[in-house]
């Protein structure tokens, strides 16, 4: 497959048009280095079904600049699997929207560390039904800051655990 070889300088030469047309096994193809090339006006290109083709290895190495654009389609269409190569560099970057936008089962996947990179902003766009999602082990590496930008609704859906992980 012709995107197995790609560098990151061959990835940021492609226009977006071309990016536009990127399907889920295109991206699966591209070799992890080679997502370092990409720059945010491609990134904005990709289309959601492209995103379903990525994994960690390849978003560990997504330059942090590139989150600033992701759309909640594209997050949406992210397989869980995907959040644990997120580092907290970039998913600070991230859009509140996006965070909001985010499926329990993929804040379920983050690492805690990457958890940790959410700012105050990000943190109080989570909604009730991602409550779920917010797994004891993330909450817990959270600052008193963070959790006080959780909002009530989402709180209140906590499990005995959950609870307990913010109260310490």
């Amino acid at each position: 497959d012709a995107m197995g070889g790609f560098k990151p300088t061959q990835v940021g030469q492609l226009p977006p048009g071309a990016i536009g047309a990127f399907k889920p096994q295109q991206m699966a193809a591209l070799p992890p280095e080679a997502m370092a090339g990409f720059k945010p006006g491609q990134f904005e290109a990709l289309p959601p079904t492209a995103m379903r083709g990525l994994g960690p290895e390849q978003m560990q190495n997504l330059p942090p600049s590139v989150f600033k654009v992701m759309d909640p389609k594209q997050m949406a269409a992210l397989p869980p699997d995907a959040m644990a190569g997120f580092k907290p560099t970039q998913v600070g970057k991230l859009p509140p929207d996006v965070v909001g936008a985010l499926k329990p089962a993929q804040l379920e996947a983050m690492e805690p560390d990457a958890f940790r990179g959410l700012k105050p902003a990000q943190l109080e766009e989570l909604k009730p039904k991602q409550a779920g999602g917010l797994k004891p082990e993330l909450l817990d590496v959270l600052t008193d800051k963070q959790v006080k930008a959780i909002p009530a609704p989402v709180v209140a859906r906590f499990t005995d655990q959950q609870e307990e992980a913010i109260s310490n």
